[in-house]
């Protein structure tokens, strides 16, 4: 048996609190399997959510939002022990799990896969990979269960992906052979935990005065001096009348337009709005990105 569980201690320093109202955490500076902490808020407020210590790595988000807002629901944490080749890149791995569980993409959170020490392969496994030695590989995710019944179906899919005698399992199997070289056995370090009321999205909010009325009949906004994700405002008309368009919270940033164009003229229509999160090295600049 090629497998061993990854039970070395979590570092508590490696859980990284969110919101403007935090200070730190009560993360001690090792933790134990299983073990929780949560962000520490200078207002005294409670915190949205915990850090929980699973597989030697700090799972889930702890919040202070102050004016920030998150998104609540419930949370399934999986994680698996493997011996293979090497890694799937974590795109390739969120994809087989949306795959294999048949859930949105959007409800697939936190992937991660680590490769870890070196195991020599017996001859018939050398043969068939190809190589002398592989990695013990531990990896996991988060599903998002909004609802009871969702975190009902979820559950039991997640404790078959390991099975190859199950279809999720012969599946999911299937797929990471597919993203390696070499797939040896997988198996579940844990079951499959359900963590209610954490935070799936977690969004800054946005400073009213930075929103820019159009036109020359306007006279400001009537935009707050902080706005929620996903809250509008618009231009005031000095006239009195409707102004065009509206100013919209996104990610931290207003977007769009709102105008009073007096005896100006003003083309209306539809717009799709976007907002992406990257890991990179620099932003491409307005122009690349805008080809792109």
């Amino acid at each position: 048996d090629q497998f061993f569980d990854f039970q070395e201690p979590c570092l508590g320093h490696s859980a990284r609190p969110l919101g403007n109202d935090s200070m730190g955490t009560n993360c001690s500076a090792t933790m134990v399997e299983g073990s929780t902490c949560v962000a520490q808020c200078k207002s005294g407020a409670v915190p949205n959510g915990v850090f929980m210590c699973l597989g030697s790595r700090i799972r889930l988000k702890s919040v202070c939002p102050g004016e920030d807002s998150v998104t609540i629901g419930n949370k399934v944490l999986f994680t698996l022990a493997a011996v293979a080749s090497e890694c799937p890149s974590p795109e390739q791995l969120r994809t087989i799990f949306v795959d294999t569980l048949k859930v949105n993409r959007e409800s697939v959170d936190g992937v991660f896969c680590r490769a870890g020490e070196e195991v020599s392969l017996s001859g018939n496994e050398a043969i068939v990979a190809g190589l002398p030695t592989a990695h013990n590989l531990i990896m996991g995710g988060e599903l998002h269960a909004r609802v009871g019944a969702a975190a009902e179906v979820l559950l039991p899919r997640v404790a078959q992906l390991p099975d190859g005698a199950t279809v999720v399992g012969n599946h999911f199997t299937a797929a990471l052979r597919g993203a390696v070289d070499y797939l040896g056995h997988v198996k579940q370090l844990h079951p499959a935990i359900l963590v209610p009321d954490q935070v799936i999205d977690f969004h800054k909010t946005c400073r009213g005065n930075s929103a820019r009325p159009l036109g020359n009949a306007g006279m400001g906004t009537n935009c707050p001096a902080t706005m929620v994700q996903g809250s509008t405002c618009e231009a005031r008309c000095s006239s009195g009348a409707t102004a065009k368009g509206t100013f919209v919270c996104l990610a931290g940033k207003i977007r769009l337009e709102s105008v009073c164009p007096g005896q100006g003229f003003v083309t209306l229509g539809d717009k799709v709005l976007l907002s992406m999160a990257v890991v990179a090295s620099q932003c491409p600049s307005s122009e690349q990105l805008r080809t792109i």
